[in-house]
């Protein structure tokens, strides 16, 4: 079997946000996001999610050209519409301003309403990681399961992950 270079994954899933209407940085961000996944062997949230990122757009389900915004905030917390943008551009957004609060106050939690899906939720962890912060991130997603006897779907997953490590792979 013939390898694809990163790069060229890269630029593919870059150019194919893009053509849908995704800018640039949104594009470049939710690219790298899927190819950690596939990287590191989350094959499920890594390059065959495309087409659903793809797909959403097309359909209005996802505004990637929506940028976040803070609705509350303390010192060490904050409320964030994600304004249905790009889940990377979402967790970005957060992971940055929860570990700029952890840095200053001691602790960073922050919230958002209104986000997409926001990938392997360990890069997010992660992206703590390397500036030597202790990271979690949590999410839900929509109804996916009926009770037993239940007409309709109404039970979610709700994922959690974190990191107490000092070092994570390239």
């Amino acid at each position: 079997m013939a390898a694809v270079a990163k790069e060229e994954v890269r630029r593919f899933i870059t150019e194919c946000l893009k053509a849908v209407g995704a800018p640039a940085q949104a594009a470049l961000d939710q690219a790298d996001l899927l190819l950690q996944a596939d990287r590191t062997g989350h094959f499920s949230h890594g390059l065959n999610r495309l087409e659903f990122y793809v797909n959403d757009i097309i359909s209005g389900a996802c505004e990637p050209k929506n940028v976040p915004v803070v609705l509350k905030e303390s010192a060490a917390t904050a409320w964030v519409d994600g304004k249905n943008a790009l889940g990377a551009t979402v967790g970005h957004f957060c992971m940055s301003l929860a570990m700029k609060k952890a840095k200053e106050a001691g602790v960073g939690w922050v919230t958002v309403k209104a986000s997409n899906h926001f990938g392997m939720a360990g890069w997010w962890a992660q992206k703590a990681m390397r500036e030597g912060l202790i990271g979690m991130a949590f999410t839900n997603s929509s109804p996916l399961l009926a009770p037993t006897r239940s007409k309709k779907v109404c039970r979610w997953k709700n994922l959690i992950t974190g990191n107490t490590g000092t070092s994570v792979n390239p």
